[in-house]
């Protein structure tokens, strides 16, 4: 039953462009898509679950593995 389903996330992905020097970002916005300044970080990559309503739900990981982001994403930030 989709009422018992409170959250769902179906291949939800985030990167992040990481720049090795401030430069480089004014440097990408001047060269468009000729040429890449920066490194892509995925947060997240495929993430899919559903919590049904009543469910507690913990999210649990090393630093930089994307927690903080998945909340962001599920609180629409």
């Amino acid at each position: 039953m989709s009422s018992e389903i409170a959250i769902t996330l179906q291949d939800v992905s985030k990167c992040y462009h990481i720049y090795d020097k401030p430069r480089d970002r004014l440097a990408q916005m001047l060269a468009g898509q000729r040429k890449q300044y920066f490194h892509e970080f995925w947060a997240l990559r495929n993430v899919s679950f559903d919590i049904k309503r009543g469910e507690t739900v913990g999210i649990v990981g090393r630093n930089g593995s994307g927690n903080s982001t998945l909340m962001k994403v599920m609180a629409g930030l």
